[in-house]
């Protein structure tokens, strides 16, 4: 069976705190990410991403209550751009193609 949790406060305000309230008060912001995937891991999620780097430093103390991984958003994009430059992917050569020669000129030096 595939769980997937999505923790959501408000229609606009997920878990009822905005992005720039996140820092103001830690220990909020830590009781409503804890509170809240309880729902989702009840029903058999085993993972917890936070999508928000605002939600950055989090993760260690609630994986350890949790007691399931949790992922911060940064640290998994950081991977996936290390996991292309590994793989030899770079963007795409449709979207954004190779520039055109341009003669290069600079002041105070003669072209050979």
């Amino acid at each position: 069976m595939r769980v997937i949790a999505s923790i959501e406060g408000g229609e606009d305000i997920p878990c009822g705190i905005t992005v720039l309230e996140l820092a103001k008060d830690p220990e909020k912001t830590y009781r409503v990410l804890l509170e809240n995937p309880k729902k989702g891991l009840s029903e058999g999620a085993q993972v917890l991403v936070l999508g928000c780097t605002g939600l950055t430093g989090y993760a260690k103390r609630l994986q350890e209550e949790l007691g399931v991984f949790v992922l911060e958003g940064e640290g998994l994009a950081i991977a996936l751009s290390q996991l292309f430059v590994d793989v030899g992917l770079s963007q795409s050569k449709l979207a954004y193609r190779k520039s055109l020669k341009k003669r290069r000129i600079l002041l105070g030096l003669k072209e050979e």
